[in-house]
């Protein structure tokens, strides 16, 4: 059984079709909102299972724990909102669930656009986004998981990380003001 964990501030945009685009594959929402201002929190409260508000407090990786002591089922499915899918790579994590793999996570390869164009020697990128319950993030910013055996997923399946370009100069000064 699958819990999807998501971390999310001001993502009303996207929020409800990425719920429903992955809602098929999982047996949980769990929405850690840290301070939406659009709606976004009153959303996540309609289309969840648990829906609730963790303050960032410059820790990413704490935020997103205290998403995951809330997820009640053994795997976690972690993803962003501004993060897709591709329904084969959905429906793929759930056969491969069903063969009682003994590995603590799997790494899933990211592609990243903006606006439409490859980002250089980060386009693709492995992310471990489906992993173990007992698993905890560490590191306030750019956070990480302490999964020690981790296997990857086909890398013809993907998880679209597509944004504007507006979108990451607004991240790239977030993060600027955070160091």
């Amino acid at each position: 059984m699958i819990s999807l964990h998501m971390l999310v501030k001001n993502e009303i945009a996207t929020l409800e079709s990425l719920v429903n685009h992955v809602r098929p594959y999982v047996d949980e929402v769990v929405i850690t909102d840290t301070g939406s201002t659009d709606g976004s929190f009153e959303l996540g409260q309609k289309i969840a299972d648990v829906c609730f508000f963790h303050p960032l407090n410059h820790d990413f990786a704490q935020a997103r724990n205290a998403g995951l002591v809330r997820c009640k089922h053994s795997w976690v499915l972690q993803l962003d909102a501004d993060e897709w899918p591709q329904r084969e790579l959905l429906g793929w994590l759930r056969w491969f669930l069903d063969r009682g793999i003994t590995a603590d996570g799997v790494a899933i390869r990211r592609e990243n656009l903006i606006d439409g164009k490859p980002i250089g020697e980060n386009t693709y990128e492995w992310h471990v986004r489906l992993f173990r319950k007992y698993l905890t993030y560490h590191g306030a910013l750019h956070e990480r998981l302490n999964a020690r055996k981790v296997t990857r997923a086909p890398d013809n399946l993907l998880l679209l990380h597509h944004k504007s370009d507006a979108r990451q100069q607004r991240q790239n000064e977030f993060y600027r003001q955070w160091k």
